[in-house]
């Protein structure tokens, strides 16, 4: 394990005991979840130095074995589609905890996770969350996500495998379901996402849906748009 990944490991370790914590220092929010923005915030922006620091060369995949990836989910759902031009930058932001497990295979990968402890806002202009998580500190981050609400649900992601290679990159696929709960507005998502591995033996994944290619969200039963990425580096 080389020394970005145990930084990772503590602190996907933090954010695990904080979260189980987050009923005593936050407590749970509206509809149920223990999410802490202290542990989110931590996680998400060293991901992000972790991510941006894995060079973007060809991937040689290991062809055995496990590995497990911690990371963060950024997303947005809007009631209006991108049809070109400026796009509509105002809707419900959803930040959270994502963890992944790999199984490497001679030729192909077998990936599923799961994304939990989702905070979000609505009526919110995503380049907030983007411009503090690019630039920022932790402490930039939590100071937004404290002004963030809980929910309840989870997004599953399954099926995950191996896509064409194309360029620089190992591109992979999955499926993705789940309901998110704010507010009392049940958003529910599903189709299929794409993403590929970094760093020169896989140590980082993306993994990114949009609703224009591929992902499917509705909002109380009503079609709306958006899109998220997932932020992941090995942990083991």
């Amino acid at each position: 394990m080389n020394h970005s990944r145990r930084i990772l490991a503590a602190t996907a370790a933090l954010a695990a005991a904080t979260s189980m914590s987050g009923c005593a220092l936050f407590g749970i929010g509206p509809d149920g979840s223990t999410a802490d923005p202290v542990a989110t915030a931590a996680l998400a922006v060293q991901t992000r130095d972790d991510f941006n620091a894995l060079a973007s060369v060809d991937s040689t995949l290991p062809t055995s074995g496990e590995a497990n990836y911690s990371g963060f989910m950024a997303g947005v759902v809007k009631d209006t589609q991108f049809t070109g031009g400026n796009p509509t930058q105002i809707g419900r932001m959803l930040v959270g905890d994502a963890n992944f497990e790999v199984a490497f295979m001679a030729s192909d990968v077998d990936f599923s996770g799961t994304v939990s402890n989702i905070l979000a806002k609505d009526e919110t202009d995503q380049n907030e969350f983007y411009i503090a998580l690019t630039s920022g500190t932790a402490a930039d981050v939590q100071a937004l996500l404290e002004t963030y609400d809980g929910t309840s649900g989870e997004l599953t992601f399954t099926n995950g495998r191996l896509d064409t290679p194309v360029g620089t990159t190992k591109n992979i696929t999955s499926n993705v379901s789940g309901t998110v709960t704010h507010n009392g507005d049940a958003i529910e998502f599903g189709g299929t996402t794409r993403g590929y591995f970094i760093g020169a033996n896989g140590e980082g994944m993306f993994v990114n849906a949009e609703t224009h290619e591929g992902l499917t969200i509705k909002e109380n039963g009503v079609d709306r748009f958006g899109d998220f990425g997932i932020r992941l580096v090995e942990t083991n």
